[in-house]
């Protein structure tokens, strides 16, 4: 069995975004985020291997990657490092 990769101070959440994705926006949720990335869910499955994040409620937009991804949720790294609030969606 492989080791879990994902970031012990990850928080859940369930936060409404916009991925942009080739120009194409996509309505997502975050279920969980940490200052290096997060879990999608949504009509993910046509994302491409770079995306960008819009936080609307933050007004943040941060450029990630795709790290998995299955029909309705996909993993992102964040190739910026994203504070965390206190505060859970």
């Amino acid at each position: 069995m492989g080791r879990e990769r994902r970031a012990p101070n990850r928080r859940t959440c369930n936060v409404p975004v916009t991925v942009y994705s080739d120009a194409v926006p996509v309505k997502c949720r975050v279920r969980d985020i940490s200052p290096h990335g997060c879990q999608l869910r949504g009509p993910v499955f046509g994302l491409v291997n770079q995306v960008e994040v819009h936080f609307a409620e933050a007004r943040l937009a941060v450029p990630g990657r795709v790290a998995w991804k299955t029909f309705e949720a996909a993993g992102i790294e964040f190739l910026a490092t994203v504070k965390i609030s206190g505060r859970d969606g």
